[in-house]
């Protein structure tokens, strides 16, 4: 009777070590998680989810592999994945990634990824996608995205550097709220529009550089949703914040030398009591800083 027994809590066992390694479908892809590795391949697009199939799983889940033939990341598809350090996207024989898009709240709250490397061929990246990634210090963004939308690395609380690429044109309400390890942004050529709260509560930014000879329209009604609300040197040496006159006062902002009249004459921009000509030394260490993080980002992220 004992060896009966034994026999059975054997079938059951592995029978359940062998369901964790099958693929299992989900729309058009597959997926396997075996020993903390979430492995998706096939070809098509990953549906959206409000809970994904591996769900039950995420606090086993510490590494992605997306497939070669994947073509999105959908919905909350890896939300609240706490445990995941790493995500590689598998490249095709042409050395493309076929990620196009990726989904509304897709990453939110993967609080062990350290960096965020977002495909170069996706245009669309959604709400939420990133956010309350705490240990993230570095993004590197696609060449082909053009908005960076609302709240989509909100709370990533360790980024400290930011190159906005030059085919950004608008970044979207509280895109960077309570990033409060950011110091320095560099915004784009053709930046033109940054929305309300889009970094709010980014306490620590002390340098912005603007490629665009055209000041960016900057967006906030009320106190509290100003693009740069609550940062950290106007908190510092101003007890009042009643005022958008205090927002950009002891900021340094570097501007093209031939543009730097318009900004004066901008509004919100016009609040700086001090420009300064974004000068090529400056642009070279920062972008020499966004191409080695980048670098080392792709070659992490790519197999």
């Amino acid at each position: 009777m004992k060896n009966f027994f034994y026999l059975i809590l054997c079938c059951l066992i592995s029978a359940t070590l062998l369901g964790s390694c099958q693929n299992k479908k989900t729309g058009p892809l597959t997926w396997s998680l075996k020993e903390g590795v979430l492995t998706i391949s096939g070809q098509g697009a990953m549906p959206n989810y409000e809970v994904a199939p591996w769900d039950e799983e995420r606090n086993t889940i510490t590494k992605v592999i997306i497939g070669s033939g994947v073509e999105t990341i959908g919905d909350n598809a890896f939300k609240n994945c706490k445990r995941i350090y790493s995500v590689i996207y598998t490249l095709s024989a042409e050395g493309e990634c076929a990620i196009r898009s990726i989904g509304n709240s897709a990453f939110e709250g993967c609080y062990s990824l350290a960096s965020i490397y977002i495909p170069n061929n996706v245009t669309t990246l959604g709400r939420f996608a990133y956010a309350g990634c705490k240990k993230v210090t570095f993004v590197a963004f696609s060449e082909k995205m053009s908005v960076i939308p609302e709240s989509a690395f909100e709370n990533c609380r360790n980024i400290e550097m930011l190159i906005i690429p030059d085919n950004i044109d608008s970044i979207q309400k509280n895109a960077f709220c309570g990033c409060r390890s950011l110091g320095a942004v560099l915004f784009g050529k053709n930046v033109g529009f940054i929305g309300d709260g889009a970094f709010r509560l980014c306490r620590r930014l002390s340098v912005i550089m603007c490629l665009n000879s055209v000041p960016p329209e900057i967006q906030g009604i009320e106190k509290k949703e100003f693009a740069f609300y609550d940062i950290w040197w106007v908190c510092k040496k101003e007890n009042s914040m009643n005022t958008f006159e205090s927002i950009f006062r002891f900021a340094n902002i570097y501007v093209p030398l031939k543009a730097i009249s318009d900004y004066k004459a901008a509004n919100y921009w016009k609040t700086c009591t001090s420009f300064e000509e974004l000068g090529d030394d400056l642009l070279g260490t920062y972008y020499w800083l966004n191409n080695e993080n980048t670098t080392y980002i792709r070659n992490e992220s790519t197999i």
